[in-house]
């Protein structure tokens, strides 16, 4: 079966060939009814599917047409149309002989189940036809109904070309206003590019929106912690009004606009009237217009508020939202940036502060051109050198020749990060003379190349303090010597069985002590003590010290006394060890069994837990005029099966690694 269809639109053609081909039906095309005609004589159709608002002869007129001819007359006649939707319309094209009047769209079931009932008239197997409908009406009649509907769909074109160009007229004001505003953010990104100030930004930034965006009014507040320091400008508004809202500001209120931005986040708009603007002194200028408000927020922050009046009849929708808060983030940014650059800029000024007055000397360095890139004060006072000579100075220039190969190893060092500060550095000045500093290095990358940043500290009066302190120490050594000699003669004295004693303890604490890692000072500090760790027993009567047999418990109590009489003794001995307490310590036993205290584990001095054990093991290893000898073994067995429990651990295996490893032999 072919099918004639006929329409001007190519959409519509290209559909009802996809949906009659998808169902069997061979198609023919044709744009208008002129087209229509001349296809049909030349090959008649089983059916014409027609529109009816086409260029040149219409649907109306081709179906007239078509029921005049006697060869087309008989084939069925459909119209399809989506322009024609009057029942009057219907009523005059089946008037004219139409079989159906489709409405679109349609869906393509009806369609179908349509186009398949007009061709029920077909005869199986055969191409005789069921005549087609006449024409209900005459002539005359026809064409006046036709008319009539001509006369119908021109007045409604009229009114809806008359609709058109209102929305062309609304949509070209809305394009020449949308063109401004793109104009303005374009100003104002070329002001945001080249200006530095702040309330240079904000002023021009709101006559470029009135005079280049095409906006009523612009306005920004600038707000910050202390109200009395807002920032306001504006353009477009008169009077006082804009004074008396910089005041509400600066008492701590904000207007309407701006409390509801800070509690949406969002563009915020208020309605033509001023309705919304209750309590604002803007109320009356600023709210006769729609006007929209943006924070000026960047990364949380916010900076304060912007803040236009839109001209007349033009309205806030989601383009004019967009555009607003383009321009908003993009002052954001910028007074973002500003504030970056101001602080910036006083943290270089508080670090140039602070490097001029310094009292340190300071030098960036230059490895690579062996030049002083910068310096301060306190460094050109230290080397006696003016600036400008200081620049045409080296590193080889500050140090005395004969010192540099030390200086250049502790440089490497500094600039492989390996020792950031080198001691007692020898110093050059201008005229000579050699002061010494102490130098903190670190490496520095500036514009990709290694610096280095040295901070120069004088310390040639330390040096001379140390050295005196040193004299004194050794004064005081010296004499401590002498007093601890003459404190061990009296006491060997006093018991002469015992000669020695002290002695052969000092020499034995003090190789304990040095195989331990003490250093020397501290080694010599445990000798002293050991040498006068019995200086308590000069209160001990003689009688008993040398008695032959068993103590009583009132003698064994009168020397166990014997601690707290040496550290009363010794209280008074200027000392850089606490040597009292050493000694009041020395019987004192890791498990709180010794005394005269009891104190037990890490609460006894290390130095008197080595004195113990050096005590012990000369104690046993030597004769007394009540035993003899135990002799070493069984001394260093005594240690060592109360190791942890009487005696410190550690102590004792190095006492037992000296004696049984090292050869160790107590002094005669």
């Amino acid at each position: 079966m072919k099918i004639l269809i006929v329409d001007d639109r190519e959409d519509n053609l290209y559909l009802l060939e996809s949906l009659l081909g998808g169902n069997g039906f061979e198609t023919v095309r044709a744009r208008d009814g002129k087209e229509a005609l001349e296809r049909a004589r030349i090959n008649i159709p089983g059916l014409v599917i027609s529109d009816i608002l086409m260029p040149g002869m219409d649907g109306f007129a081709l179906c007239r047409e078509w029921k005049k001819d006697p060869h087309l007359k008989n084939v069925p006649f459909i119209f399809y149309t989506a322009t024609y939707t009057d029942p009057r319309d219907e009523k005059l094209a089946l008037d004219m002989g139409a079989d159906r009047f489709i409405l679109k769209p349609a869906e393509p079931e009806e369609f179908l189940r349509v186009i398949r009932e007009v061709l029920v008239g077909y005869k199986s197997g055969t191409t005789e036809k069921v005549p087609a409908r006449e024409p209900a009406e005459p002539e005359t009649s026809v064409l006046r109904e036709y008319n009539e509907a001509l006369i119908r769909k021109l007045e409604d074109k009229l009114e809806e070309i008359e609709e058109l160009n209102k929305t062309l007229l609304e949509k070209e004001k809305k394009l020449l206003h949308t063109n401004r505003v793109l104009r303005g953010i374009r100003a104002v990104n070329q002001l945001i590019v080249k200006e530095r100030e702040r309330k240079n930004l904000t002023e021009e930034a709101c006559r470029r929106l009135v005079q280049e965006g095409g906006y009523n009014g612009a306005w920004i507040a600038l707000t910050c912690p202390e109200p009395e320091l807002v920032e306001f400008s504006q353009s477009g508004f008169d009077g006082d009004d804009p004074l008396k809202l910089v005041e509400l500001f600066r008492k701590g209120n904000s207007p309407p606009c701006c409390q509801k931005a800070v509690n949406s986040k969002d563009i915020v708009i208020l309605p033509e009237g001023g309705q919304a603007c209750g309590g604002c002194p803007m109320e009356k200028s600023c709210g006769e217009t729609v006007s929209m408000t943006a924070q000026l927020s960047h990364m949380g922050k916010l900076y304060g508020f912007l803040v236009v009046s839109l001209p007349p009849e033009i309205f806030a929708d989601d383009e004019e939202l967009s555009l607003l808060g383009e321009m908003a983030g993009d002052l954001a940014y910028s007074l973002n940036n500003m504030e970056i650059s101001e602080a910036r800029k006083r943290s270089e000024e508080t670090l140039r502060a602070t490097f001029e007055s310094a009292i340190d000397g300071i030098i960036l360095y230059d490895p690579e051109k062996d030049a002083m890139v910068r310096f301060n004060r306190a460094i050109t006072e230290m080397l006696g050198y003016s600036p400008e000579e200081m620049v045409l100075l080296s590193m080889r220039d500050i140090h005395p020749p004969e010192d540099i190969p030390r200086v250049v190893e502790d440089f490497e060092k500094q600039i492989s990060g390996h020792s950031p500060l080198a001691l007692d550095i020898p110093m050059r000045r201008k005229d000579g003379s050699v002061f010494f500093a102490d130098v903190n290095s670190s490496p520095l990358v500036i514009e990709g190349r290694k610096h280095m940043l040295g901070i120069f500290r004088d310390v040639t009066e330390r040096r001379i303090l140390e050295r005196k302190k040193r004299e004194a120490l050794d004064r005081i050594r010296r004499s401590l010597g002498v007093t601890i000699h003459v404190l061990s003669q009296m006491q060997e004295r006093r018991d002469p069985y015992t000669s020695g004693h002290q002695s052969r303890v000092a020499d034995l604490a003090g190789a304990i002590a040095l195989e331990m890692g003490f250093d020397q000072d501290h080694v010599e500090g445990i000798i002293m003590a050991g040498q006068v760790h019995d200086i308590g027993k000069i209160s001990v009567p003689a009688e008993i010290l040398s008695k032959p047999g068993r103590l009583s418990e009132l003698e064994m109590q009168i020397i166990r006394d014997h601690p707290l009489h040496g550290r009363d003794i010794l209280m008074d001995v200027d000392s850089p060890m606490p040597l009292a307490e050493i000694v009041f310590q020395h019987h004192e036993r890791m498990n709180g069994s010794g005394y005269p205290q009891g104190i037990r584990g890490e609460d006894i001095l290390v130095e008197a837990r080595i004195l113990a054990v050096a005590d012990v093991v000369e104690a046993m290893a030597s004769h007394r005029p009540y035993r003899p000898s135990h002799g070493i073994d069984v001394a260093l067995e005594e240690i060592e099966k109360n190791k942890g429990i009487l005696y410190d651990t550690n102590v004792v295996n190095v006492c037992l690694e000296l004696f049984r490893s090292k050869g160790y032999v107590l002094p005669e």
